[in-house]
């Protein structure tokens, strides 16, 4: 459920960092994975988990920043966007980097606070942070995405609405 989430955050969230927007999923069945010699079970089904313990929380937060715009990058490539719909994209964009940006700056101020012993309230503080900065983006972002939404092709929204489909 969670990678769906993941999946279904990417386009806002990803490089924006904001929250999902665009109701992307992943299809459970269409990714084929692989377990290279020495990876066990647990890996393969859960990921880097033991890595993501040992990172810092600035770290955690960049490393969701850079994933979330992999995958943006990935579905936009997919696209082959037109000479009309570059420039709405242009603009969703812009968007999605200003709010990147203002989630970097989150993430660095979890670099200052990762030494310090913090309360439950703390913790709580930060969450709403971050929670009104994904709101915020979303705000901004949801009118540019939807022109741009709006000028694909059929099949160009099948794309975006679950990027990991195969066609």
């Amino acid at each position: 459920m969670y990678k769906s989430l993941l999946a279904g955050a990417a386009l806002i969230a990803g490089a924006a960092l904001a929250a999902p927007v665009v109701g992307w999923s992943a299809d459970p069945g269409t990714e084929t994975a692989q377990i290279a010699p020495g990876e066990g079970w647990w890996r393969h089904h859960h990921g880097d988990r033991g890595r993501e313990a040992h990172e810092t929380p600035q770290q955690r937060c960049e490393e969701r920043i850079a994933r979330q715009a992999g995958l943006v990058a990935y579905t936009i490539a997919r696209l082959n966007l037109t000479a009309e719909q570059k420039p709405m994209w242009a603009q969703v964009e812009g968007a999605l980097q200003a709010a990147a940006d203002q989630q970097r700056a989150i993430c660095a101020v979890a670099k200052s606070s990762e030494h310090t012993e913090q309360t439950i309230i703390d913790r709580l503080d930060k969450h709403q942070q971050m929670l009104s900065a994904r709101l915020a983006a979303i705000e901004k972002i949801k009118p540019l995405l939807q022109s741009f939404y709006g000028s694909l092709t059929p099949t160009q929204q099948a794309i975006v609405n679950h990027p990991f489909r195969r066609s």
